[in-house]
């Protein structure tokens, strides 16, 4: 048997098989063997019925099918397992009609199918990311501790006759257009002054003001606000003080501590939330590091998503979209009328996650496959664990429910190996800490340097393509750099375009 494989785009392959004549024969033997086996030719004990028999039995265009599909049973999984291809869908033979197909001579003939596609990945050991540092700050306990107040403060009346910062106000609220006879929207609201929440920043000018007093303020809406009858406009905004009530925070003490829980004094609170807050820095830093380095892995990666595939990934994630809304009451069409998109919209973004999303599962699995990762029993246990942590459950009820649940097993295996392959990149990594007020900007100047390195490899991946082409007469380039070579090839270059000063 010889075959040539050519890649075409779309990862789909075509396979040109030549079949010696023997090959064929072979196909035909058995199927004599399988028919003399089932018996029914009168003369003759079943197994015994010799060929010359068989064929003046069986009509010939009978025969050949059967011999093809033989030959098919017997060569595809070989072809398959040669080639090391992992189909998505399954093969388009030609039909027998147009192969010149008999016995005592070879065949030759063409099958195609889409198969899972190899990235090619320039990168995934030795990065260079940062992390936002996850130390604990006397002035992040602080802080923490006085939500905990503002959440425990009481709204009680005031005796004071003017609004104060901090206070909070009911106001009868008038929007007025420029021309129009009526207002476009009346009511009450309560605003907590001082808070930045309000735009315009009315809050601010109700400062000094007292019951009775009005406030007015002109704006303009943007032309995207959200609320189309105000969209755009420019009106004025009436607020009228009806109420001033004052916050009162509870003092910061051990009798506070006490009704914050199981605390006996303020100190043990303390120390609670500095554990608490650790956890939280420590979780999102172990995140971003995750997050920076699969960017940087994607960054330098090329893959060409079958298209099919995407297809029926962004066709079920527009369906759950859908189910999400209608789960909240809201139909697809009155969505896009409020956010003022239509359905293809919602349906390109759906495809965009579609292709952002496989590029990601195929990355993971081709580095887990370069480094022959398998997962053990030691992996589902830990996931087991972590799974139920994050749903609130026992772990001994999640175990019962692996038996029982369908796809729970299974969905486990594939976040364990996930979590596997993502913390071997991270533990290949090089990880710089850095202070949390400047990580925002250092990981958004990483990000850019990321965009223009995807896009040198896209640029420098075409090239190469088409020149390929150009020199093979126009056909496809036959594939045979493998994922393997690219990531060899990369060990010793910068790391995934953060360390390239």
């Amino acid at each position: 048997m010889d075959v040539h494989k050519t890649e075409l785009p779309g990862s789909r392959v075509e396979l040109k098989v030549q079949l010696a004549a023997d090959e064929v024969d072979d196909a035909y033997a058995a199927v004599f063997q399988e028919l003399s086996d089932r018996g029914g030719i009168p003369g003759f004990r079943p197994g015994k019925a010799p060929a010359a028999i068989i064929r003046r039995r069986v009509n010939e265009d009978t025969l050949q099918e059967l011999a093809w599909m033989r030959l098919v049973e017997q060569h595809y999984p070989e072809i398959v397992e040669t080639e090391e291809l992992e189909p998505l869908t399954d093969p388009s033979f030609p039909d027998l009609e147009s192969l010149d197909f008999g016995e005592n001579r070879p065949v030759s003939f063409t099958v195609s199918m889409t198969v899972r596609p190899r990235p090619k990945i320039e990168q995934y050991k030795g990065l260079h990311v940062f992390k936002p540092s996850a130390e604990v700050t006397e002035k992040g306990i602080d802080e923490a501790l006085e939500e905990l107040r503002e959440a425990a403060a009481e709204e009680v009346e005031t005796e004071r006759v003017e609004v104060a910062e901090g206070d909070i106000v009911t106001a009868t609220l008038t929007v007025i257009g420029e021309e129009a006879d009526e207002p476009l929207s009346e009511g009450e609201q309560e605003f907590a002054i001082g808070s930045g929440k309000y735009s315009p920043v009315i809050d601010a000018e109700m400062v000094g003001k007292k019951i009775g007093d009005t406030v007015n303020v002109e704006h303009t809406y943007p032309d995207d606000y959200d609320d189309a009858d105000l969209a755009g406009k420019q009106v004025a905004i009436c607020a009228t003080i009806d109420q001033i009530m004052e916050r009162r925070l509870p003092d910061l003490d051990d009798e506070f501590a006490k009704s914050q829980g199981d605390f006996e004094s303020l100190a043990a609170l303390r120390e609670a939330v500095s554990e608490q807050i650790a956890r939280q820095l420590e979780d999102r830093a172990r995140q971003e590091v995750e997050n920076n380095a699969l960017t940087a892995i994607l960054a330098g990666t090329q893959v060409d998503l079958p298209e099919s595939l995407v297809d029926q990934i962004a066709a079920g994630g527009f369906d759950r979209f859908q189910q999400r809304l209608e789960a909240e009451g809201l139909s697809l069409e009155a969505f896009t009328e409020i956010a003022q998109v239509s359905e293809d919209d919602v349906r390109a973004n759906e495809r965009v996650r579609a292709e952002a999303a496989l590029k990601l599962e195929l990355t993971l699995a081709e580095i887990g496959r370069l480094e022959d990762m398998e997962l053990t029993d030691d992996d589902l246990e830990a996931e087991i664990k972590r799974f139920a942590a994050v749903v609130g459950a026992d772990e001994g009820f999640v175990r019962q429910a692996l038996g029982v649940q369908d796809g729970l097993e299974e969905e486990l295996r594939e976040r364990a190996l996930r979590n596997k392959i993502v913390g071997f990149i991270v533990d290949n990594s090089e990880v710089e800490e850095v202070a949390r007020e400047d990580y925002e900007e250092i990981k958004q100047r990483e990000r850019e340097k990321l965009e223009e390195r995807a896009k040198a490899v896209a640029e420098a991946e075409e090239a190469v393509s088409e020149e390929t082409t150009e020199d093979n007469g126009g056909l496809q380039p036959e594939g045979d750099a493998s994922a393997e070579s690219a990531t060899e090839k990369t060990d010793e270059q910068p790391a995934s375009g953060e360390g390239d000063e």
